[in-house]
């Protein structure tokens, strides 16, 4: 009886549009019910990813072998639209990593320091192009590739229309075109903010050679080199009178980074002036 009262709940969300409420229902209704045709019906009617309504149908198709062709209109949406749909949803998800990598480097400081160096900037900023080309060419492709969304016309009739009719709306070609446009915006900002981030990196490689220019080395560098380098000299071992000292001196180009800081004492960093050593 409280199954009947679940999936009578479902539609009576579904009736009002509220279609997440109706999918909430529909997942722990058929956790019970899993043989319930109707229910996976339903189901597919709610679903919002492809392979998701796709699992649903699919489920239907065992249940109900008496629908006609159903089996076989699955298959054509799995070979065309659905393929490229994950091609893309793939490549939106490469978006956000590669964006989240870009945060993790850091943004600009007052004084626009960068804390990333050239190199990571630059490995960053072509592997975000090389996906916006993938993106481009993916696009240009699927217009091309017409017979992918050749979809066979339904009948309102049958039992599973409105379920397939869900899952060929979601894969459509204005849909993934859509989705293509707004993904490929955000790369476009993407790679702008990486190269102002480049040229202000380079830039600042410039600015460094001057003396009265010099930009201090940031904090979180510092942290990193003191327990690195274990709070020692490490040409003596000395503790006391440390300094941060450049291994490649800002004079000649040396950078903020970690790799290029060192704990020296006053007296070791003395001789080593302003040499590389």
């Amino acid at each position: 009886m409280e199954s009947k009262i679940s999936i009578i709940n479902a539609k009576i969300a579904l009736a009002s549009e509220n279609v997440d409420l109706a999918f909430s229902i529909l997942g722990q209704y058929l956790l019970e019910n899993s043989t319930d045709a109707d229910g996976w019906l339903l189901m597919a009617q709610v679903a919002k990813e492809p392979q998701q309504i796709i699992d649903c149908l699919e489920r239907v198709a065992v249940l109900r072998p008496d629908i006609n062709g159903l089996r076989e209109r699955l298959e054509v949406v799995k070979r065309g639209p659905l393929k490229y749909y994950n091609q893309v949803f793939e490549i939106i998800r490469g978006y956000g990593q590669w964006e989240g990598k870009a945060n993790e480097l850091g943004t600009y400081a007052v004084n626009y320091e960068i804390k990333n160096d050239i190199n990571e900037i630059t490995a960053l900023l072509n592997t975000t192009k090389k996906q916006q080309r993938h993106l481009q060419e993916l696009e240009k492709i699927m217009n091309r590739d017409e017979k992918a969304f050749d979809l066979i016309p339904l009948d309102k009739n049958f039992p599973t229309y409105d379920g397939e009719l869900n899952l060929y709306l979601v894969t459509s070609t204005i849909i993934i075109n859509i989705m293509i446009s707004q993904v490929l915006e955000q790369y476009k900002k993407l790679v702008l903010d990486l190269e102002i981030r480049l040229e202000k990196k380079l830039n600042q490689g410039k600015k460094t050679s001057f003396p009265n220019q010099r930009l201090p080395i940031p904090d979180d560098v510092k942290i990193f080199v003191w327990k690195r380098d274990d709070g020692k000299c490490v040409n003596c071992g000395s503790q006391t009178n440390l300094e941060f000292d450049h291994t490649i001196p800002v004079s000649k180009g040396g950078s903020n980074t970690a790799r290029n800081i060192q704990l020296l004492c006053e007296s070791c960093n003395r001789k080593k002036s302003n040499n590389i050593v």
